[in-house]
């Protein structure tokens, strides 16, 4: 669940992905009833995890290259396949 600071529209909504096909989902419910379905984007590697840091913002591993993603909620004006970018190590 994205608990993050970076995207308000999506705070609350249940983040998930799909291995093969690499696409990511924001999904919202109410009273166990699901309310939407929004895709967000497509990962650049296949995903195998999530993980969210100390404020909430979320992450994604990529099988293929091994590498983790901070995923960037794309706004109206971005392209949605601009969603993640690499975690440089320090």
């Amino acid at each position: 669940v994205y608990r993050g600071k970076s995207a308000p529209e999506f705070f609350g909504s249940y983040i998930c992905g799909d291995f093969q096909s690499r696409r990511i989902w924001a999904i919202t419910q109410a009273n166990r009833v699901l309310t939407s379905v929004t895709e967000i984007g497509i990962a650049p590697s296949e995903i195998i995890s999530f993980a969210e840091d100390h404020t909430g913002e979320l992450y994604l591993v990529g099988y293929g290259t091994g590498l983790i993603y901070r995923i960037e909620f794309p706004s109206s004006s971005e392209h949605r396949e601009n969603l993640t970018r690499p975690r440089r190590k320090n």
